[in-house]
């Protein structure tokens, strides 16, 4: 099922429709958004009746109609959704219609105990998602409630400059790319055409993602705040090559990698993803003293509002080592008189 573009600027989708007599014929389904004039076509294709569609031929559906206008990383936890936690599920045989806030609830309960509430929040907006395709005004509304928050480590420039040492070239040049806000998927799609040496900036456009098949495949990036131009120190440019891939490997041997090196390195164990987390708490702290606004375009942050929910972690942590230095200047320089 193809979207085609009218000079008007609406999109088009025709079908072959097969009729109560058996024979089939073609509708023009027109919209002013193509996942509209999509969704059209696929209602009047696979069921007249949305609603009495089951669960699992509904999820089907939707990832028949809709899996090539996803990213790859997208329609791989859709599908891993569907296979583990939907299909074999009791949930499955449910019809849209008759679905609700009790029935959701019960399928989230079944969901093992250690599941992370951002997974299971996951799997809940694939399901939502499937429902709001086909009853376009149903409404569910479930509450996960959140775990507390695991205590991450935030990693210093002490344990930075450790694993950097015990680091491979190729390693090396990966962290030292991470330290800029660059995500595992960006930096592993990066090649010498990105590099203005001159300018000494990278351009970001794409990004590595796994696919439902479990391949790596290169598409555009995350959001469009994330196509940007990042201005890199001249020796790290330098530490660039000048033809290929920046960082040939993929994003999971990265993470292998770095793992690895962390143990050989001798620091306490934090992500390679912590490296973002860690330019953002030093940019924004009084060492550095850089805007929120110069941080949220240098990383790619859709909002200076993603920024500090995702990373307030670290800013805090930083604001706290700031404030520490604060007070040992206080007390070293303008001391408290003790009473008489």
């Amino acid at each position: 099922m193809k979207a085609e573009k009218l000079p008007s600027g609406h999109w088009r989708v025709r079908v072959s429709i097969k009729t109560p007599d058996g024979r089939y014929t073609t509708r023009s389904f027109t919209a002013e958004k193509k996942a509209d004039a999509l969704k059209e076509a696929s209602l009047a294709k696979y069921n007249p009746k949305p609603e009495n569609l089951r669960v699992a031929e509904a999820c089907r559906k939707f990832l028949t109609v809709r899996g090539k206008e996803l990213s790859p990383s997208t329609l791989r936890g859709y599908v891993s959704t569907y296979n583990r936690y939907i299909e074999k599920d009791p949930i499955a045989v449910l019809k849209l219609d008759a679905l609700g806030k009790a029935n959701v609830q019960e399928w989230i309960y079944r969901m093992p105990d250690n599941m992370s509430s951002k997974t299971k929040k996951n799997h809940l907006g694939f399901l939502l998602t499937v429902v709001g395709f086909f009853l376009e005004d149903k409404r569910i509304r479930v509450k996960i409630r959140d775990e507390e928050a695991k205590e991450l480590y935030t990693p210093t420039a002490e344990d930075i400059n450790k694993v950097l040492a015990a680091s491979s070239p190729i390693l090396e040049r990966a962290i030292r790319l991470g330290l800029f806000g660059m995500r595992r998927g960006e930096i592993c799609a990066l090649t010498a055409d990105d590099i203005d040496r001159e300018k000494c900036q990278v351009r970001i456009s794409k990004a590595m993602a796994k696919g439902p098949d479990g391949k790596w495949v290169t598409k555009s990036p995350k959001t469009k705040s994330s196509v940007r131009w990042i201005q890199l120190p001249r020796e790290v440019i330098d530490l660039l090559p000048k033809t290929g891939r920046i960082v040939p490997v993929s994003p999971d041997c990265i993470t292998l990698r770095f793992t690895k090196t962390l143990k050989r390195a001798g620091v306490p164990h934090f992500r390679f993803h912590d490296l973002r987390a860690f330019f953002a708490s030093i940019s924004v702290s009084s060492a550095i003293g850089s805007s929120e606004l110069t941080v949220q375009e240098i990383g790619g942050w859709k909002t200076t509002h993603v920024l500090r929910k995702h990373y307030e972690r670290s800013i805090s942590d930083q604001r706290r080592k700031d404030t520490e230095k604060i007070f040992d200047y206080f007390s070293e320089n303008v001391p408290v008189k003790k009473a008489k």
